[in-house]
């Protein structure tokens, strides 16, 4: 018997998808080519902060203000239900503009590992599955979520893959404050509960290519330590890339896909780990509409 739903992708709005589904009652599986949660959801930073953001239309710009508002809760029922600890917090924000620095309030950090782990907990997922071809013998319905590799499925408008880099210190547990950013999020540093300390990011547009860039990361050295000068003179303990999922739109793709039981959830870019609960709850309520409708 078919499954209610395929999930295509195991990363931070795939599984996010899958648990609202599963709690609507639906029979679902998550499919990831690899590791779950191992591409951009595991190298994002988790900076939450629409203020320091630009968004594709006032749409997005108002989910993404909803999507801080409902983290804190979403946190503690991901916490309740798989009875692992997520690294979050709400914390404030110095944004250097023209060389003086303006303070906000109500942003927040969240170490997307954490959410990971708490949202495939009680998911039924099977890695090292691709799927290309969407059979309705597999499921009466589909999700694509893969992030920048959505657009290699049959019948998904394209994906684009921009690649970042983030750097990592070991810094005193408490003592960075508050998120720090200059250019529109463009350079931020935040910290773990743990000490370790993030400064991000870069963006190129150069497909798949996984290559170390020293050239990137000495740039973000400079970048941060100019930004926080408590990093001068230290060295990184790690460095990543990962490949954000744009479109060539720069829109989000958000919804049902035309004359098909399959629904799109990509290209959030910069922000999919900050609108995951709430673009995982639009699409699990249009998808459970359309299935009961028959």
């Amino acid at each position: 018997m078919a499954l209610d739903t395929a999930v295509v992708g195991g990363g931070i709005i795939g599984l996010s998808i899958a648990r609202e589904l599963k709690a609507r009652g639906l029979d679902v599986v998550v499919f990831e080519k690899g590791r779950t949660a191992s591409e951009a959801s595991w190298a994002g930073a988790g900076m939450l902060a629409p203020g320091g953001e630009k968004f594709p239309g006032a749409a997005w710009a108002s989910r993404a203000r909803l999507a801080l508002d409902e983290y804190p809760a979403w946190i503690r029922s991901l916490e309740s239900e798989s009875g692992l600890t997520i690294d979050f917090k709400v914390t404030g924000a110095r944004e250097l503009r023209e060389g003086a620095w303006v303070e906000s309030t109500g942003d927040a950090i969240v170490d997307p590992r954490d959410v990971c782990r708490a949202l495939a907990a009680n998911l039924r997922v099977e890695e090292g599955c691709e799927i290309r071809e969407l059979d309705p013998q597999l499921a009466r319905s589909f999700v694509v979520a893969a992030g920048a590799w959505s657009g290699s499925i049959a019948g998904a408008p394209p994906a684009v893959p921009v690649k970042g880099w983030l750097i990592a210190y070991d810094m005193p547990p408490h003592s960075l404050p508050s998120i720090l950013r200059q250019g529109c999020g463009h350079t931020y540093i935040l910290q773990r509960s743990s000490g370790l300390t993030l400064v991000g990011s870069t963006e190129e547009r150069v497909g798949f290519d996984r290559s170390a860039d020293p050239g990137a990361v000495a740039a973000l050295m400079a970048r941060g330590e100019a930004l926080w000068p408590e990093l001068q003179g230290r060295t990184p303990v790690d460095a990543w890339c990962g490949f954000r999922p744009a479109t060539p739109s720069g829109l989000p793709e958000h919804g049902r896909l035309p004359g098909a039981n399959v629904w799109l959830c990509y290209g959030h870019y910069r922000n999919g780990i900050l609108l995951a609960p709430v673009a995982a709850r639009l699409i699990a309520d249009d998808l459970v509409t359309t299935l009961k409708k028959g």
